[in-house]
């Protein structure tokens, strides 16, 4: 009997001590996603567009994000974006990280579903002697799939425009690369 008695100690003792709060243990904290996110790169010149994944859900929403890579003396910059909108909706445009204050800023964005383009123009306020040099988001768009299929988001070229601070092109301007973006809506 006297070992049964202390069985039983030992085995309530075990159980108490594991059910102490100290030695509970918190689920780790889910992974943080830095919406504004982009691949490094130190070699290209370009206007990017950029998703971290290729697919974007029927009725699911998402952000293709507008990289600018290694520009230098940026003052301002026009950027027209083709989106199919009947097969990816855009239902925003939101100002990126390459001039961080919107009172330092004017910015101008427009969807246009009709012409299926988006336009995005910035510029910092005349006085402002900072400029932007370096990689960031000039801005994002978030989008809707709308029919299943793929669907081509190419930079207008043509209506590309990126200006330092005496309304010149960025040095190397002509050279810039475009980096279009085919995506899938399933």
């Amino acid at each position: 009997m006297k070992i049964l008695s202390m069985i039983a100690l030992v085995v309530l003792g075990l159980s108490m001590v594991g059910c102490g709060s100290d030695s509970a243990v918190d689920p780790a904290p889910p992974p943080t996603v830095d919406e504004w996110a982009f691949p490094a790169s130190t070699s290209k010149f370009a206007v990017s567009l950029y998703r971290t994944a290729s697919t974007v859900a029927l009725n699911g929403t998402s952000d293709v994000r507008v990289v600018l890579y290694n520009v230098t003396s940026l003052f301002g910059a026009a950027i027209e974006i083709t989106v199919p909108q009947d097969s990816l909706e855009v239902t925003e445009v939101v100002q990126g990280k390459v001039f961080p204050t919107t009172s330092d800023a004017l910015i101008v964005s427009q969807i246009d579903a009709t012409n299926k383009k988006v336009s995005y123009g910035i510029t910092l306020k005349a006085g402002n002697t900072t400029t932007f040099s370096g990689s960031n988001v000039i801005f994002k768009m978030k989008v809707k799939g709308k029919i299943a299929g793929p669907v081509n988001v190419r930079v207008n070229r043509s209506a590309l425009e990126l200006k330092n601070s005496a309304g010149q092109p960025i040095t190397n301007f002509a050279s810039i690369g475009v980096e279009n973006l085919t995506l899938t809506v399933q």
